[in-house]
């Protein structure tokens, strides 16, 4: 303790008489006892001892010392510009929490308090500013700030990549389908909430297919049941948070030059999706493929289906006034810019949505089936189900033997780590390398072990939907028709006023195999199947020099 019975003084060398208190406490430091009551209760008894008059105090909680924009820091440097003259001092209890930055005490602070004639005073520590030896203490007390508080940071973000790389996520509050769970030992754990995880299951499938804007997956979600659904929240799921779904997470730490880099890492959280949605969905993403996200003025059916060629980009949907006023008509056409053209010339003329739903109505016809075809089929696909399922248990098999030798790799590098035989950059170079093999070996892995039975399980209700296939197409929605025309069609090109609509090869292998009855032996991908002369599953409609609106 220092100077209690000393009488001290203004800047300007005015007794002081009244004072006001300021108090701040992170939230590190509650925990180690440096809580508001204490503090409160040290300025309070040494503003007695020098029967000093408090007028106020401001509370700061949870804020560190580096934080210049604490709410009372800031009302505290108000109070002075307004010149609020009913106190003369600011009682801390040590100078620590008013500031932990020298060069920004002296710069900055110090001169708004000198100006203001307002001295500082703390109640642990030197306040004799009348000598050097005294202005010395105060800089140095403001170092010693300073100082514990770089070290703290150094600790704090050497916890904190150690806690990344153990695969707990240090982020206070987890996505949307988790909950934070305390265990005995005091450890708070990740893990899927029971009453959330499975709409965010439900919307990052269905956001997948490329069919559903944020906005029609929120409406959907809250008339399913998830009533704090939002299109703001739907954005986070599919888009901010799509990496923690899959089991992993990206945090950003400081270095401890300041510089601040950002880095994968792999959770101990349970994954709510499958590493092959989660690379479906950021593919769809890389390639802007999910067209329906836009929000658009009309709910045009075909659109994020019909594509040009040349650039590989959909083609835009509008709706135009017919001659006459004679109602309103849907055309689509290319807008995007060719190297070299202004516009695309291979498919500049727009073409009539009435001239798709004919073509779209001849190729539904032709994958209809009857019902004793259609029990021929599953007969047949079962055979073919059990010879791919053995064949795919023998693959896992092989695949598990690599994941476990990669698994005790990374283990055995991290021993060596710990032992001082190899280098940070070489662990991180070896590390990095052996994850990226083991996550592609375990989506391999998981692929195997899903892609057949959710085959079967699409190929059951694709064969209900093809018994009446077009009568049925009829009493969809927009957005169940382009879910079911996404699920036959992988293609749908125009170019040159011919449109081209190509049958997924799922079907075109179902019809070949199971319909003509091939042998499975003599499957090939590419071969041919309706002799039209056209390629295989491709129904060409030509409509040369055809423009709707000529």
């Amino acid at each position: 303790m220092f100077n209690f019975a000393e009488q001290f003084f203004t800047p300007s060398g005015r007794p002081i008489s009244r004072v006001r208190l300021y108090i701040r406490v992170s939230d590190d430091e509650q925990v180690l006892g440096h809580s508001l009551a204490m503090q409160e209760k040290e300025d309070s008894n040494f503003a007695k001892r020098h029967k000093y008059l408090i007028t106020g105090k401001y509370v700061d909680a949870g804020y560190t010392g580096k934080n210049m924009n604490r709410p009372q820091l800031k009302l505290l440097l108000a109070d002075i510009k307004n010149k609020k003259k009913d106190f003369d001092a600011i009682i801390v209890w040590r100078c620590d929490r008013l500031i932990r930055n020298n060069d920004y005490y002296h710069s900055v602070l110090k001169p708004i308090f000198d100006r203001a004639d307002i001295a500082i005073l703390s109640a642990t520590e030197n306040n004799d500013m009348n000598n050097p030896y005294g202005k010395y203490m105060r800089n140095m007390q403001i170092n010693n700030a300073e100082l514990e508080s770089d070290i703290n940071s150094i600790r704090t973000i050497a916890n904190l990549r150690e806690k990344c790389e153990q695969g707990f996520s240090p982020v206070a509050r987890p996505p949307v389908g988790y909950i934070r769970i305390k265990t005995k030992d005091k450890k708070k754990l990740i893990i899927p909430d029971p009453e959330t995880s499975f709409y965010v299951q439900k919307i990052l499938k269905l956001h997948a297919t490329g069919i559903y804007s944020d906005r029609m997956l929120a409406d959907l979600m809250r008339k399913e049941g998830f009533k704090k659904c939002t299109k703001k929240m739907v954005e986070n799921i599919t888009r901010n948070n799509l990496k923690f779904y899959s089991g992993k997470f990206d945090y950003s730490l400081k270095d401890y030059n300041g510089n601040r880099t950002t880095k994968e890492y792999q959770g101990k959280h349970e994954p709510l999706i499958s590493l092959e949605l989660y690379e479906t969905i950021k593919r769809l993403h890389n390639e802007h493929a999910i067209y329906a996200s836009k929000t658009t003025k009309h709910d045009l059916l075909y659109k994020g289906l019909i594509k040009c060629p040349k650039n590989n980009k959909f083609l835009s949907g509008e709706i135009q006034k017919g001659k006459n006023q004679s109602g309103e008509y849907e055309y689509w056409r290319c807008h995007k810019p060719i190297k070299g053209d202004a516009v695309c010339n291979a498919c500049k003329k727009c073409i009539k949505s009435t001239i798709i739903d004919n073509a779209v109505i001849e190729v539904l016809k032709e994958i209809e089936i009857t019902p004793k075809q259609l029990d021929e089929i599953k007969e047949n696909f079962k055979i073919f189900f059990n010879i791919q399922t053995d064949y795919d248990e023998k693959k896992k098999e092989q695949i598990a033997v690599k994941i476990k030798k990669l698994r005790n790799r990374l283990n055995q590098l991290y021993e060596d780590k710990l032992d001082g035989l190899i280098d940070q950059e070489i662990y991180i170079e070896k590390r990095d390398k052996y994850s990226t093999e083991l996550n592609e070996l375990n989506i391999e892995y998981s692929a195997l072990s899903k892609t057949n039975q959710i085959l079967f399980e699409r190929l059951e209700q694709a064969f209900e939907l093809c018994k009446d296939l077009t009568g049925r197409y009829f009493q969809l929605s927009h957005s169940k028709k382009r879910e079911l025309l996404k699920l036959l069609c992988s293609n749908f090109f125009y170019q040159d006023s011919k449109l081209n609509i190509k049958v997924k090869s799922a079907f075109m292998t179902l019809f070949r195999t199971f319909v003509f009855d091939c042998d499975l032996s003599d499957f090939e991908p590419d071969s041919p199947v309706f002799k039209n002369g056209a390629p295989d599953g491709i129904r060409t409609h030509a409509y040369r020099n055809h423009n709707p609106r000529s």
